[in-house]
């Protein structure tokens, strides 16, 4: 082949002739699938009709009152399926456990010493919380970072092994010591100090419940705020 010839070689491509070709066959292959089907059903309901009709009176009124019964019997189904969701969710509500964040005691940060931020944890729920494990850490930075807790690096903590009804549990975390341009840092509101926690324990419903906490001090009042984010109880 020349080099003239294979330059004017042009790859091939549909022409929008047959392009709207297939468009039309396709359209025209759907309209049968549709007459086909509008027919079925149009027949189908012919023929329920006809044998409504060839049917006695008194063996319509038996028909009528039978679907009557099954229908109702479906709505009392529903309706009982449905009563009975909510009793397991009640009865679940009413019999678990609940760690919630009760209180964090206000904090001073002093220069190169080792403090302890005291968490108030509490089980709000109407049974015991068992099998306690309780995870907590402290974390300094920047003001425009983003905080993410990094459970998986916390140590456990000392926790006691059962929480019950309406009993608090009482959480000391640390706070590594800071040298004082890192203090002075804090308190002029350039670095914030993270406090925050994972506690896991089981109940008479469910053995892998979990709670966590955050909180940020505030130098100005020396208490702590809520974090907008990571304190839940499921």
């Amino acid at each position: 082949m020349s080099e003239e010839e294979h330059k004017g070689e042009q790859p091939k491509t549909d022409s929008p002739t047959r392009s709207r070709d297939q468009a039309e066959k396709a359209t025209e292959a759907f309209r049968k699938r549709y007459e086909q089907y509008k027919n079925t059903c149009t027949d189908a309901a012919s023929r329920t009709w006809r044998w409504w009709g060839r049917q006695l009176p008194e063996r319509r009124l038996t028909l009528i009152f039978e679907f009557v019964i099954a229908f109702a019997t479906l709505v009392y189904a529903c309706v009982a399926m449905r009563q009975l969701s909510i009793m397991r969710t009640t009865l679940e509500v009413s019999e678990r456990a609940w760690i919630v964040l009760k209180e964090v005691h206000s904090f001073n940060l002093e220069p190169d010493k080792e403090s302890f931020v005291e968490v108030i944890m509490e089980n709000v729920g109407h049974t015991p919380a068992t099998s306690v494990v309780v995870l907590t850490g402290s974390q300094m930075m920047r003001k425009l970072d983003r905080f993410e807790p990094t459970y998986g690096k916390l140590t456990e903590r000392p926790s006691r092994g059962v929480i019950g009804p309406g009993h608090p549990q009482v959480l000391h975390v640390p706070v590594r010591a800071l040298a004082k341009e890192l203090v002075d840092a804090s308190k002029a509101g350039d670095l914030v100090l993270y406090v925050f926690g994972h506690m896991q324990y089981g109940d008479l419903t469910n053995p892998g419940r979990d709670a966590t906490f955050c909180v940020y001090w505030v130098p100005k009042t020396t208490d702590f705020n809520v974090c907008e984010t990571y304190n839940d109880s499921p």
